[in-house]
């Protein structure tokens, strides 16, 4: 429901789009080694190499994102639910560059649309 810019088709990105934000972390970057994509979204998909990368240390004050982008350095839904795995959803916390899901029950948590 989100109006903004004078537009109305505001979605929640998928997590392979939430994933091309991630810079500095080659392992969660596009194209990275975590194995969480639009092609796998169970949560066997997930391995070592999706938990990102050293706490605060990504190229933009510390955020695993590009230099020009703004808002809280933590964790982000994307609308991409985790199969077999009800009431969840992948997402990315831009403070590690790491991916892994949630459940639906924490709020407080951000996101970012896109058109």
């Amino acid at each position: 429901d989100l109006e903004l810019a004078g537009y109305k088709d505001w979605r929640l990105p998928t997590i392979g789009e939430l994933r091309t934000l991630i810079v500095g972390c080659q392992y969660t970057e596009h194209g990275g080694a975590c194995g969480i994509w639009a092609e796998c979204l169970a949560s066997y998909c997930t391995s070592v190499w999706c938990g990102g990368c050293s706490q605060e240390a990504g190229p933009a004050g510390g955020c695993y994102w590009p230099v020009d982008l703004v808002g809280s350095c933590s964790w982000y839904w994307s609308s991409s639910s985790v199969t077999g795995v009800d009431g969840s959803a992948w997402g990315v916390s831009f403070d590690s560059g790491s991916v892994s899901y949630n459940y639906f029950v924490f709020d407080g948590l951000s996101v970012r649309c896109v058109r």
